[in-house]
Protein backbone atom coordinates (compact mmCIF):
# COMPACT_ATOMS: atom_id res chain seq x y z
CA UNK A 1 0.00 0.00 0.00
CA UNK A 2 2.59 2.79 1.19
CA UNK A 3 4.38 1.75 -2.60
CA UNK A 4 1.46 2.25 -4.51
CA UNK A 5 0.78 5.78 -2.76
CA UNK A 6 4.79 6.40 -3.40
CA UNK A 7 4.28 5.78 -6.78
CA UNK A 8 1.25 7.94 -6.94
CA UNK A 9 3.05 10.66 -6.05
CA UNK A 10 6.26 10.28 -7.42
CA UNK A 11 3.97 10.13 -10.54
CA UNK A 12 2.40 13.57 -9.26
CA UNK A 13 5.75 15.33 -8.89
CA UNK A 14 7.08 14.24 -12.67
CA UNK A 15 4.02 15.42 -14.19
CA UNK A 16 3.99 18.74 -12.27
CA UNK A 17 7.56 19.04 -13.56
CA UNK A 18 7.24 17.50 -17.35
CA UNK A 19 4.45 20.49 -17.97
CA UNK A 20 5.37 23.01 -15.88
CA UNK A 21 9.03 22.26 -18.22
CA UNK A 22 7.27 22.33 -21.08
CA UNK A 23 5.04 25.02 -20.51
CA UNK A 24 7.40 27.66 -19.31
CA UNK A 25 9.60 26.88 -22.80
CA UNK A 26 6.32 26.76 -25.35
CA UNK A 27 4.93 29.77 -23.17
CA UNK A 28 7.68 32.56 -25.47
CA UNK A 29 6.83 30.72 -28.60
CA UNK A 30 2.40 30.44 -28.27
CA UNK A 31 2.13 33.59 -30.40
CA UNK A 32 3.16 31.70 -33.28
CA UNK A 33 0.56 28.88 -32.42
CA UNK A 34 -3.23 28.78 -33.84
CA UNK A 35 -5.69 26.52 -33.76
CA UNK A 36 -8.95 26.21 -35.41
CA UNK A 37 -11.76 24.07 -33.71
CA UNK A 38 -14.53 22.29 -35.23
CA UNK A 39 -17.45 21.13 -33.20
CA UNK A 40 -20.39 19.21 -33.79
CA UNK A 41 -23.47 18.59 -31.22
CA UNK A 42 -21.63 20.67 -29.06
CA UNK A 43 -18.83 18.48 -28.41
CA UNK A 44 -15.07 19.42 -29.75
CA UNK A 45 -14.93 17.22 -33.40
CA UNK A 46 -11.41 18.36 -34.90
CA UNK A 47 -8.76 20.50 -33.66
CA UNK A 48 -6.14 21.90 -36.20
CA UNK A 49 -3.10 23.75 -35.00
CA UNK A 50 -1.21 25.68 -37.01
CA UNK A 51 1.99 27.58 -37.00
CA UNK A 52 2.62 31.24 -38.15
CA UNK A 53 5.98 32.43 -39.71
CA UNK A 54 5.84 35.58 -41.80
CA UNK A 55 2.34 36.14 -41.13
CA UNK A 56 1.52 33.14 -43.15
CA UNK A 57 0.04 30.27 -41.59
CA UNK A 58 0.96 26.28 -42.09
CA UNK A 59 -0.95 23.22 -41.10
CA UNK A 60 1.03 21.54 -38.22
CA UNK A 61 -1.23 18.94 -36.26
CA UNK A 62 -4.48 18.17 -36.32
CA UNK A 63 -6.31 15.81 -33.45
CA UNK A 64 -9.82 14.57 -33.80
CA UNK A 65 -11.75 13.04 -31.51
CA UNK A 66 -14.62 10.51 -30.86
CA UNK A 67 -17.22 9.98 -28.15
CA UNK A 68 -18.90 7.12 -26.93
CA UNK A 69 -22.82 6.82 -25.97
CA UNK A 70 -22.15 7.78 -22.51
CA UNK A 71 -20.89 11.50 -24.44
CA UNK A 72 -17.04 10.23 -22.70
CA UNK A 73 -14.00 10.39 -24.95
CA UNK A 74 -13.82 7.03 -26.89
CA UNK A 75 -10.65 7.85 -29.18
CA UNK A 76 -8.34 10.34 -30.25
CA UNK A 77 -6.23 10.63 -33.68
CA UNK A 78 -3.22 12.69 -34.29
CA UNK A 79 -2.34 13.34 -38.00
CA UNK A 80 0.60 15.41 -38.79
CA UNK A 81 0.58 17.56 -41.72
CA UNK A 82 3.57 15.99 -44.62
CA UNK A 83 4.82 19.68 -46.36
CA UNK A 84 6.08 17.50 -49.40
CA UNK A 85 2.88 15.59 -50.10
CA UNK A 86 0.20 18.21 -48.46
CA UNK A 87 -1.65 15.18 -46.90
CA UNK A 88 -2.63 14.73 -43.37
CA UNK A 89 -0.62 11.66 -42.12
CA UNK A 90 -1.73 9.35 -38.90
CA UNK A 91 0.72 9.57 -36.41
CA UNK A 92 -0.56 7.86 -32.95
CA UNK A 93 -3.86 7.16 -31.79
CA UNK A 94 -5.08 7.43 -28.15
CA UNK A 95 -7.64 4.47 -27.16
CA UNK A 96 -10.48 5.28 -23.62
CA UNK A 97 -12.04 3.06 -21.86
CA UNK A 98 -14.25 2.97 -19.13
CA UNK A 99 -14.67 0.79 -16.23
CA UNK A 100 -16.44 2.56 -13.13
CA UNK A 101 -14.01 4.84 -12.50
CA UNK A 102 -11.80 3.44 -13.59
CA UNK A 103 -10.17 4.42 -17.32
CA UNK A 104 -7.51 3.34 -19.28
CA UNK A 105 -5.84 5.09 -22.12
CA UNK A 106 -3.54 3.15 -24.56
CA UNK A 107 -1.06 5.33 -26.66
CA UNK A 108 -1.01 3.48 -30.57
CA UNK A 109 2.10 4.72 -32.70
CA UNK A 110 1.17 4.30 -36.56
CA UNK A 111 2.99 3.01 -39.13
CA UNK A 112 3.70 4.06 -42.22
CA UNK A 113 2.13 0.83 -43.82
CA UNK A 114 -1.45 1.63 -41.96
CA UNK A 115 -0.98 -0.18 -39.48
CA UNK A 116 -0.77 0.46 -35.49
CA UNK A 117 1.56 -0.79 -33.03
CA UNK A 118 0.60 -0.37 -28.82
CA UNK A 119 3.04 1.44 -27.08
CA UNK A 120 2.10 2.28 -23.28
CA UNK A 121 -1.10 2.05 -21.21
CA UNK A 122 -2.07 4.58 -18.88
CA UNK A 123 -4.93 3.49 -16.09
CA UNK A 124 -6.20 5.62 -12.87
CA UNK A 125 -8.60 5.12 -10.89
CA UNK A 126 -10.23 8.95 -9.90
CA UNK A 127 -12.73 8.89 -6.44
CA UNK A 128 -16.30 8.90 -7.29
CA UNK A 129 -16.49 13.15 -7.59
CA UNK A 130 -14.25 12.24 -10.46
CA UNK A 131 -11.60 14.77 -9.49
CA UNK A 132 -9.03 12.92 -6.88
CA UNK A 133 -6.38 10.80 -8.50
CA UNK A 134 -6.85 7.79 -6.10
CA UNK A 135 -4.41 4.63 -8.01
CA UNK A 136 -2.73 4.89 -11.39
CA UNK A 137 -0.66 2.50 -13.24
CA UNK A 138 1.53 2.38 -16.01
CA UNK A 139 2.00 -0.53 -18.84
CA UNK A 140 4.68 -0.91 -21.46
CA UNK A 141 3.70 -3.05 -24.91
CA UNK A 142 6.42 -5.98 -24.66
CA UNK A 143 6.99 -7.03 -28.64
CA UNK A 144 8.24 -10.03 -27.89
CA UNK A 145 5.67 -11.55 -25.72
CA UNK A 146 2.78 -9.92 -27.47
CA UNK A 147 1.56 -8.43 -23.61
CA UNK A 148 1.34 -5.31 -21.44
CA UNK A 149 3.36 -5.57 -18.39
CA UNK A 150 2.93 -3.44 -15.31
CA UNK A 151 6.18 -0.78 -14.89
CA UNK A 152 7.09 2.19 -13.63
CA UNK A 153 9.07 3.44 -16.49
CA UNK A 154 7.79 2.91 -19.86
CA UNK A 155 11.08 4.27 -22.41
CA UNK A 156 8.69 4.79 -25.06
CA UNK A 157 5.85 6.55 -22.89
CA UNK A 158 4.76 9.43 -25.00
CA UNK A 159 4.03 12.40 -23.23
CA UNK A 160 1.21 13.05 -25.15
CA UNK A 161 -0.62 10.03 -23.49
CA UNK A 162 -0.21 11.70 -19.86
CA UNK A 163 -1.35 15.22 -21.34
CA UNK A 164 -3.97 13.23 -22.58
CA UNK A 165 -5.21 12.14 -19.10
CA UNK A 166 -5.17 15.04 -17.65
CA UNK A 167 -6.99 16.95 -20.65
CA UNK A 168 -9.83 14.62 -20.17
Amino acid sequence: MKTRIFRVKVLAVVLFCMFGCTASVMASDLSKYYHNDEVVDGKLSTRYIYTESNLLLTPKFRYEYSYNADGKTDAMRVSEWDSYKKVWKLSKKFLYSYNGDTVTIELQKCMSNGKSCPVSKYAYTTESDGTTLQNSEMYCWNESKKAWELSDDCSGIDSCLLASRIAN
